[in-house]
């Protein structure tokens, strides 16, 4: 019996997604900011892994145009077969 590979398992996409969250919060020294709302906690917080409440604005910014790219970077890449 065939088995589907990981990349087309919708079910694994939740999974997916909050382990690379949290690798980048724990692995990266930006600590992932895919979420405005930790930028702008980072930004007022006194910690290691802040970020000037300058820069701020900047990152809030790229985060939707990098989701915008990374939508049609997956439009561009091959689909399984019986998919669009």
């Amino acid at each position: 019996m065939a088995t589907t590979p990981l990349r087309y398992c919708a079910a694994a996409v939740p999974y997916t997604v909050g382990l690379f969250i949290s690798t980048g919060y724990w692995f990266a020294s930006s600590t992932s900011f895919a979420n405005p709302a930790v930028t702008i906690t980072r930004s007022v917080a006194n910690t290691v892994s802040g970020r000037r409440l300058a820069d701020a604005p900047w990152f809030i910014l790229i985060q939707p145009l990098g989701a915008t790219g990374a939508t049609g970077t997956m439009d561009w890449l091959p689909h399984k077969p019986d998919q669009k």
